[in-house]
């Protein structure tokens, strides 16, 4: 009897051992995710900057419209990918990286010679915002997998990116059909075939290449953010 009750004593306190290890490891992990911030649709860790008392985060944005170099500040001190930035000109992926103040609500980080848009943590929204750069242009064929379209409209701002051609004078566009924006993937597959002659709209990094004339293949752009139809 008393052996009986001597197991079930060790038994018990083995449990509580256990339980209580348990709840020591749930508080820890707690712990050291606590300054875990992750982008918007994305399951690796932002990249955060604080200006002026403001968090920004990268919005993964290349802006195509800056127009003069000077740079408005510098990041001078850095803290661990995982951690927030606590002090002004302090970043989470490391220092000595330059910035442009942008509108009300974003800025441009120069990184790795480009100037990437963080916007403020403290806006909800996420939409593209105008500095990217963008056209219209008419599908003229499809494919399986690749849209071919000609530019009909360029704001005056990213004109420079194909030369301040006109229109007619910048070659057809190849187009990888999976950053098609629709939804209903069904509806998708369904229209794929019935996209010649519609209009559509493009958001990308302000690079392309193959646009010299005398190349017989189409222009291809750099990194495709978004391309969406646009109703008529």
């Amino acid at each position: 009897m008393k052996k009986c009750i001597y197991s079930i004593a060790v038994i018990f306190i083995m449990i509580l051992v256990l339980t209580a290890c348990k709840d020591t490891v749930k508080d820890e992990d707690k712990a050291s995710d606590s300054n875990v911030v992750y982008p918007v649709g994305s399951d690796e860790k932002a990249k955060l900057v604080k200006v002026h008392g403001q968090l920004y985060i990268d919005m993964g944005y290349v802006n195509s419209a800056v127009t003069c170099g000077t740079a408005d500040g510098e990041i001078t001190s850095s803290v661990e990918p995982s951690q927030s930035p606590e002090k002004d000109n302090e970043s989470n992926f490391g220092k000595g990286y330059e910035y442009q103040l942008g509108d009300a609500h974003h800025i441009n980080v120069n990184i790795d010679g480009r100037w990437v848009v963080f916007q403020n943590l403290a806006i909800s929204s996420w939409q593209i915002p105008s500095c990217v750069a963008n056209f219209k242009a008419k599908i003229t064929e499809t494919s399986e997998d690749r849209l071919l379209v000609r530019v009909t409209d360029i704001p005056d701002n990213f004109k420079w990116i194909f030369q301040n051609k006109q229109m007619e004078e910048i070659k057809p566009i190849s187009l990888p059909i999976e950053k098609l924006n629709m939804e209903d993937k069904k509806k998708k597959e369904e229209e794929i075939n019935n996209l010649t002659g519609r209009t559509v709209q493009v958001w990308f990094d302000g690079s392309i290449k193959n646009s010299a004339a005398e190349m017989s293949y189409p222009i291809e752009l750099g990194e495709i953010y978004k391309i969406s139809l646009i109703e008529e």
